[in-house]
Parts: C-alpha cells; structure tokens; sequence
C-alpha cells in the first residue's frame, strides 16, 4: 500500500523557500486565497511561513482555520466514496487526512479530528484487504507470485497482521490468517472471523484447528430468535394465525439468523415443562431456558368481527345530461354537458374484521424489550347496490373540476351493476391480516438484529 502514502504526501502542503519571498509576503499570498476560498492553497503559505518562523500567531491561526475547512472536506468525500463502494479511494481520502492532521500538528497547529470516522474506516480496510488478500490467491494459483508478492505487501500496509507473508513461505500465508481470525474472535467479531477461516480452510483443510473455529465463529454469529405462541385471553381460534407465522419465518432463516416459528416453540417449551405462558416475565424466564438469543411474545388484545346489516340511505350524485344549443349566426347547434344533483338509495351489505395485538421483542440475556408496540390490523368488505334505472355512465359521484370529467372508480360504477358480487368470504380477509401481522414481525426482527 505504499503508493497511497506517496500519492498523498505529494498532496500535502507544498515545502517552498522563494529566496525574495519573506513570511510576510506568504502571509499577504495566504489571506489573498483565504479569499477567494482556495483553502488548500492557504495552508500551504501558512505551513511554510510556520517552517520558518514557529511562533508566528497568525500562520497558526489561519493553519487552524483553514486546516479545520480542509479536514471537513476530506472526510466528507470520504463518506461520499464509502456510500459509492469505491473502497480503494476512500482508504487513500482517509490517508490523506491523516497525514494532513500529522503535518499540522509537527508545525505546532492542533486541528479537531473526527474520531466517528474511525470504526467505518477500520472496516472498509478490512473489506479492502480481504478483497486483494483473495486476489493475491488467485495470483498464487496461477503461479503469478511477483504479483502475488504485491498484494501480500499492500494488505501489509492497512493491517500489521498480515506482514511478512510470502509466497515462498506459504506457512507465512497460512499463519497470518489464523492470527487475523483469532483476533476477530478475541474482539468478538465472528462473522468476520468466519469468513476468514473460511478462506483459511480453503487452502488448508486440516490446518490445526480452523475447522473447530469456523464452526464456533459461525456459532456465536448466529442469532437464534423464538417467536411464542400467539397468546389470546379470548378463546380464539389462532392456529391459523401460528400457520402462516410459520411459513414468514422460514423465509427469514439465514445463515447467521436462526428462528423458531410457534409451533417449534411450543414443542421446546412442552418439552421442557412449559405450558400456559401468559405474562411477559414468565416468556422471559421460559426463554432463558432455552438456547435462544431473542423472542418475540405476541399478544392478542381484542378481536372484532363485525356484519352490516342491508340498509338503505341517501347519497347525493351527479347526472350528466347533454343539451343543444343553437348558434343564432351559424345556424349550427352546439352539444354541451349539464349535471344535476340527483338523490339516490344506496342500499349495503359488509363485514369488518379487526384485530389489535402488542407484539413484543425481548433480548434473553439481560431480559431487555428491545421493541413493544400495539398493531391494529383491519380488513372489511361492503358490496354496494344504487337504485337507477337509468344508464350508470351517466352518473358521477362529484362535479367536474374545470373542462374535465371526474374520475370514477371501478368500485363506483359496480354499484350500478344489475347483477352483485358476493361479498369476500371472512377467510380470504383473515388471511390478510394474518400475513399482514407476518410481514410486519419481519420486519421488526430485520430492523432490530441485523
């Protein structure tokens, strides 16, 4: 990786000595550029006129101010660069400002750093390394080793763990990566941890005891969440509601996230003596009995099942009617549209299904909630009969706004219709807020743990 330290000292402030120059003429170059907002060129003159004369105050001061206007920028292309994925450039941006903040600093000027930065920089390294140390493999497969070397000696820059490889060595290789996975283990980083036993067990299957670590890596990376049982206090049918919460969890099940639907659960927690769990510590103290790292304890509240009777009301509508209009200096007749307010008998049948749940995620560990909210889940149906016996394009439920036809919906004109549908049978409408409920557990379990 020593090209990005050479391109970046070239980038650095300017060392100059212009034999008729004096500090004061950097000073007047420097406000002048201050100016016209051309801060790197500032704090060149001012870090030279500091190389000359230490204690110069308002070297320092313009140093401090336009190093801090530098810095900013630095680190937000740096930011810009992670968010785009070009991970080599923004390890050289990141360089930058460190050697930027160094240089000051060795003239006397102490700029603010940014220490947020620091963890996301650590991982785009890490990302960066792991894509060339495997470049260098391939390298090494096709017996490229000068090119090989090359790659071994820039991840060497960016991470120490990885200095001394070389090909010619390949025990060096093979200890740098099991160094580097036991540190990630050692700093609890496991799915990291893993992915490099991995590519140390692809060159060497038995070497000492990858295949033990990998294991407890992927082990300790993985998260196993149970979701319980739905409990009601009503005595209500929710098997079905257990069903499809089944089927949303096997989606949800990925290589470092285990779960356990309902119906697993409840054959753990019999297993184990556990029946008829209806308070939030009792989940808690049941949960820790288990292997899991999270549950999610849904309760249902309330439930309404609600049929409309038919009945009949007055609604207000439109009726477009066309007129003639005769042009006295043409003779011809002009058709135009008029619309009158008409009284209508609206007659209507529905059903309305309403469940209201709290659904609560608790880490087992320390018994923390992580999440605890009501969900009100609603889904209804109405079928809709106009007493007109007149043509039902004709009919709209507003006035036109300005030269344009209101809109009708497709549901508007069935009203008209000779012939009703049925109404949704109550199942189809269940099953609605039965994947509703699903789709939004998922999605607190992806917000929450991943």
């Amino acid at each position: 990786m020593k090209q990005f330290r050479c391109v970046a000292a070239a980038l650095f402030f300017s060392i100059f000595f212009v034999q008729c120059s004096s500090q004061g003429k950097l000073l007047k170059l420097a406000a002048l550029a201050e100016q016209q907002e051309e801060y790197d060129d500032a704090a060149k003159y001012y870090y030279n006129v500091l190389l000359q004369q230490p204690r110069n105050e308002k070297a320092k001061t313009g140093l401090k101010n336009n190093g801090q206007k530098i810095l900013t920028s630095k680190f937000a292309s740096f930011s810009k660069l992670v968010i785009a994925n070009r991970i080599k450039e923004s390890i050289e941006q990141y360089q930058y400002a460190e050697q930027f903040y160094a240089n000051a600093q060795s003239v006397g000027v102490q700029l603010d750093w940014p220490i947020e930065y620091r963890e996301v920089y650590e991982d785009v390294c890490a990302e960066y390394a792991s894509q060339v140390f495997d470049e260098a493999l391939v390298l090494m497969n096709q017996k490229k080793y000068d090119l090989a070397e090359t790659r071994f000696a820039q991840i060497a820059q960016l991470d120490t763990t990885y200095r001394g490889i070389s090909v010619l060595r390949i025990h060096t290789v093979y200890d740098a990566l099991y160094n580097k996975a036991s540190q990630l283990m050692q700093a609890s980083r496991f799915k990291e941890a893993y992915s490099v036993w991995g590519r140390l067990l692809a060159l060497d299957p038995q070497y000492k005891d990858a295949a033990a670590m990998s294991e407890l890596a992927k082990s300790k990376a993985t998260l196993k969440l149970g979701i319980f049982p739905v409990y009601s206090k009503q005595p209500v049918d929710v098997a079905s509601f257990e069903r499809t919460m089944d089927v949303q969890v096997s989606k949800n099940n990925t290589a470092y996230l285990q779960l356990w639907g309902p119906n697993t659960m409840r054959e753990k927690l019999s297993a184990r003596g556990w029946k008829d769990i209806s308070t939030t510590p009792q989940v808690i103290e049941a949960a820790k009995n288990t292997t899991l790292s999270y549950v999610v304890w849904i309760e249902l509240l309330s439930r309404a099942d609600t049929a409309f009777e038919s009945k009949s009301t007055p609604t207000e509508a439109y009726e477009a009617v066309s007129d003639q209009i005769l042009n006295p200096y043409t003779g011809t007749y002009t058709y135009i549209t008029k619309f009158k307010k008409i009284q209508l008998t609206d007659s209507f049948k529905g059903i309305e299904l309403a469940y209201r749940f709290r659904v609560s995620l608790i880490r087992t560990q320390d018994s923390t909630v992580l999440f605890s909210d009501e969900i009100t889940l609603e889904r209804s149906d109405r079928v809709h009969k106009m007493n007109y016996t007149g043509k039902p394009e004709n009919i709209y439920p507003e006035l036109p706004k300005g030269n344009y036809l209101p809109e009708v919906s497709n549901e508007w004109r069935e009203r008209f219709a000779s012939v009703q549908r049925d109404l949704l049978d109550r199942s189809v409408l269940h099953s609605e807020i039965e994947n509703e409920l699903a789709k939004k557990i998922s999605y607190i379990i992806n917000k929450h743990l991943k």
